[in-house]
This record gives structure tokens, sequence and C-alpha cells, in this order.
């Protein structure tokens, strides 16, 4: 940038120079391109207040006439900001501006405080004042009617109504978000005396408090009790599909129609108050379950389409601590991994699954071989029904996207078992030479080598301890001899870029190991897994799913075939 322009200046037309006003900023993400733009008015003016905090001061302390030469004191600037005890939303916000000024990530920077919403401190009003031990009722109240803060500076005792059908307390035409009239059941007899004992004419609450959190959910019981089935069966890797069915089985009610039936607010799309796939998934994706709760889980494409569409969960702004879980963070996080590995598994007619389901890849398109089923008269008259695979594309566009991949479902069984036989008797016959031989494919599929990364491990810590020892004798020397302290600071620089580097090879080191670490744990599991089906005659699903990751089959058409089974922890084995 040019000498005489300011550095508030030049922050200034940084910010401005990323300015996406009016472009959608999912659209950005989508593409990888969202850190390079600010996208909103109020996001430029915070960012633009930060960095201009941020120069000022380097300005005045350090004499910096440019960006470039503010940049060594970002990491003081966040520093100084953690010492003093600044909130971690106050952490991140300027380290968010640096980075947009700077076009770099905030990984770039010390890291600041984690952020949790029970550790806000509200700087403009000291300490809070609201009790809710003082306010017993009117936090009770607030949590067992869910109504927003300005329903309730509004709520009148004309609102309350008594449907008889029901046999419940409702307040009618609340006037709420946007101006709609919605209605609401009341849960508790405390809050229906209250608004009974309030005279005609006057607010049920003259005054609300400005610091109460009103937002709080209650956790149902009964409804926990379900949540709580629901997770422990998907943690055990059942479907959606199958828990619904368990549940529909065992007569328990939907949330739809719990819903209806506890708080008389009937299912508007269908009368049918039974569990099904997207019900449980609902369930199982919704972070009220952790404690959590999401926000924008809907939004506009753009500012020229302003029709609502439902977010990805990427997308959703977690508020967590927000509320009691119903269960752990790190069982909702599973359950969200097994979504994602989730594979939509078909059953015969039977009601079982075929062994290979899933499991078959086509080795040209990469596409899931599909199973068919067809008659065939033998010699003799006898009519038989024998299944096959076939490459799904071939299946589905013909021969001119994919070729055939035709593979008999008995065949590829014998094929498969014979295998399993054969490394369970390598496994036998020389445990050791086993071992040896899995940990080198595995080894050789990621390039790892465990005992050379330990050494030179070693090494690097030896070397780090000795440059610690080094700048100290440096230091005491400098001290006692009187020697001039450029000296010492030439030595100390020199040692402690070498301590970086080492430091920074050492962390590579480390979880280097780490992962070979893994490497050992995942052969030895698979060594058990070969002791334990030694003696296999027959392939089910269950013993596929636990050996097979996945096979290839190519073409039909290639002499002689190449069908390569990868086994689970492992992968494939010559």
């Amino acid at each position: 940038m040019p000498k005489n322009k300011s550095i508030i200046r030049q922050v200034q037309e940084t910010l401005e120079h990323k300015l996406r006003i009016g472009e959608s900023k999912h659209l950005a993400k989508e593409q990888g391109v969202a850190s390079e733009g600010i996208y909103s008015w109020s996001t430029y003016k915070n960012y633009l207040a930060k960095s201009c905090a941020f120069v000022k001061l380097a300005k005045e302390q350090h004499g910096c006439r440019t960006l470039d030469d503010a940049r060594s004191y970002v990491d003081s600037y966040l520093q100084k900001h953690i010492d003093e005890k600044y909130s971690p939303y106050t952490q991140k916000l300027i380290a968010c501006a640096l980075a947009k000024v700077y076009g770099c990530s905030t990984t770039d920077f010390i890291p600041t405080e984690t952020r949790h919403r029970a550790n806000i401190t509200r700087s403009r009003m000291g300490k809070a004042v609201f009790c809710e031990k003082k306010n017993r009722e009117f936090v009770d109240f607030c949590k067992t009617t869910g109504l927003r803060r300005s329903e309730i500076e509004y709520l009148e005792p004309e609102h309350l109504y008594y449907d008889k059908a029901a046999g419940k307390y409702f307040m009618m035409d609340v006037k709420g978000k946007g101006g709609c009239l919605r209605d609401f059941p009341i849960l508790s007899k405390e809050a229906v005396e209250r608004i009974q004992n309030t005279p005609a004419g006057q607010k049920i609450w003259e005054t609300v408090p400005s610091r109460a959190d009103i937002h709080s959910l209650i956790v149902d019981p009964y409804a926990a009790s379900i949540v709580k089935r629901i997770f422990e069966m998907r943690l055990q890797k059942l479907s959606h599909g199958a828990i619904a069915r368990i549940l529909n089985e065992e007569g328990i009610i939907s949330p739809s129609g719990y819903r209806a039936e506890k708080h008389g607010i009937p299912n508007k799309h269908t009368n049918v108050s039974k569990w099904g796939n997207t019900v449980v998934i609902s369930v199982i994706n919704n972070p009220v379950c952790f404690g959590a709760v999401a926000h924008s889980r809907v939004g506009c494409a753009s500012y020229k389409n302003q029709r609502q569409q439902r977010k990805p969960m990427e997308d959703w702004i977690i508020a967590e601590d927000m509320h009691e879980p119903i269960i752990s963070r790190e069982g909702w996080q599973k359950c969200q991994e097994l979504r994602k590995e989730h594979k939509h598994i078909r059953r015969t007619a039977a009601g079982d699954t075929a062994p290979f389901t899933g499991l078959m890849k086509c080795i040209d398109c990469g596409y899931n071989l599909v199973r068919t089923g067809n008659y065939y008269i033998l010699a003799s008259g006898e009519k038989v029904l024998l299944f096959a695979y076939n490459c799904g594309t071939y299946v589905q566009k013909g021969r001119t996207a994919c070729t055939s991949h035709y593979i008999l479902e008995r065949d590829l069984k014998d094929l498969v078992i014979a295998d399993i036989r054969e490394k369970a008797g390598e496994v036998l016959q020389d445990e050791g030479a086993a071992r040896e031989r899995y940990y080198t494919v595995k080894s050789q599929s990621s390039g790892i080598k465990l005992n050379t990364d330990r050494n030179a491990l070693k090494k690097l810590n030896k070397r780090l301890g000795e440059l610690d020892t080094l700048i100290q004798a440096a230091f005491e020397k400098s001290v006692l001899s009187g020697a001039p302290s450029e000296m010492f600071t030439t030595l100390a620089q020199k040692y402690e870029a070498e301590k970086q580097g080492l430091a920074k090879q050492a962390q590579q080191l480390t979880t280097s190991i780490e992962q070979q670490s893994q490497t050992e744990n995942d052969v030895e599991t698979f060594i058990a897994l070969m002791k334990k089906h030694v003696k296999i005659s027959g392939l089910d699903r269950a013993t596929a799913v636990e050996l097979i990751d996945h096979i290839t089959v190519s073409a039909s058409t290639v002499e002689p075939r190449e069908i390569t089974i990868y086994y689970n922890l492992i992968g494939s084995i010559e």
C-alpha cells in the first residue's frame, strides 16, 4: 500500500475490499470461498472497530505504520486480552477480525479460550442481579408456558380459556413473533391460579426482569426415557427402520401422538401416530438431546430469493449447555458418525439381508453391485432360483455407461470362505509371521514406520532438552562475565529458532506415532477375528459385515476375473 495512507485507512480499505453485501454466504461456503468475504454490515462494523483498536495500539507502542509491521504483534495482543479476562466471545471476535484483515485463519494465531454460553458475563451491566430463587414463581411460569418475553409482557387474564373436551386450560390468541396469533396449553396449576387471580384489565406480569433467562427447556421424564432408549439402540448399530419397528411393536406412541395426547396439539398433516424412519432420524439429529439448542436451521438462498429452506446441519448455530442433557455429547456425536457411515440395505422377501449387499463395488465405475435373482430350469427339469450381483450402473443405464460385472452369489461365497480359511490358517500356523505380514500391509498403505519414528522422537526430545540447557548457560555466562548483551541475544535467537523447528517436527512425529499405535491395535483385532472364524463353513450377513469392508469385482469379460477382498482394519491382503 502507498506510504501516505494511515494504518487506519489501510485497515478500512482492506475490509471494504472484502465486502460481499447482497451475496449468498451459504453459496460461498459450498464453493469454499466464504472466508474471503464479509457478508453483513454489522460484521463489517465489528471487524473494523476491533482491527482499528489493534493497529492504533501497535502504532502507539511499537511505531508501526503498515499492516505488515503490525502483524508480528497479533499474538501478544490476543494474549493481552486473554490475560485481562476478556470473554471468550470477545477474544474470538478480535481473532476473526484480524484474520480477515491479514487474509489468514484464526488457527494461525494463538488459540483463544473456548466459548460456553453458561460463562457469558455482561461487561456493561456488571454482575447479573437476577436471582431465580427470589423470582421462582416467574421462572416456573415461563418454563411451563414457553412464552417469549414480548408475549409475557402483554399477557392478560382475558386470554385464559378452558377446553372441556381436552380438560385443559389454554391461553388463546396470544400475539407472538411476526404478529401471528397462537394458542398454547397451561401446564401447571400454579400458573392457572396466577392468571385467575389477576384482576381484569391488568397485566399478569406488570414487569418482566430484563436479565431473566426465560428460554429454558424442562426435560419430560417419559419422553426422555424413550429418547435414551432410541440412542442406546442406535449405538448398537440398529437401523432407523429397525428402531421404528421395535417402538411400534411395543405400542410406544410417536412424538406427534404424544404431543396431541398430552398437550392437545393435533398433527395437521396426518392422523397416524406411528414411528417411522424420518421420525427416528429427527430425534437422533436434534441437539436438544445433549443439552443444546440449534439456531439458524432454515434460511434464504440469497437476498433475491426469500423462500425459506432447510440448511444442512453443518451450517446450524448450536448453543450448548442450555438445559439439562438427556444423553452425553459423545453419544450424540457417535450417532452422527453412524449416520454418515449408514448404507441403505434392502431386505429379502424372507425378511433377512443378503450377505454381500452394500459391500460389492464395481472396479471400473465405483458403483455398488446390485443383487438380482433369476429362475433356471436344470437338465433334470428342476426349477432353481439363483442369485447374482452385477454393476448397478450397467443395470440401470446399459452398456454405454459401464460393462457387465455379473457374478453368482454362490461362487462369491465359496471364494470368500476359502480366503478367510486361508488367512485363518496362516494365523494358526505361524502367528508371528502373520502378524508381521499384516502389519507390513497396514504400514505400506499409510506409509508409516513405528520404530523409526519413536527413535527419531526420542532424539528430538533429547536435543530440545539440550537447547534449554544451552540457553540457560548462555544467559548465566552473559550475566556473570559481563559479556555484551548482543552476543547473548544472537545465541538465544539461534537456539530458539532451532528449538521451534524441532518442536514442530516432534509434534508431527507424535501424531504419526499415535496413528501407528492404532495400526498395532487394528492388527491384533484382525488376528483375533481370524482365530474366531478359523472353522467357518457358511457366510451370513453378520459375519460378512464383521470381516469385510468391501469387495471389488472386474468386468465379466476380463480373464482371469479380478476379485479383491478388502478386510476391515487391514485392507487388501495379497
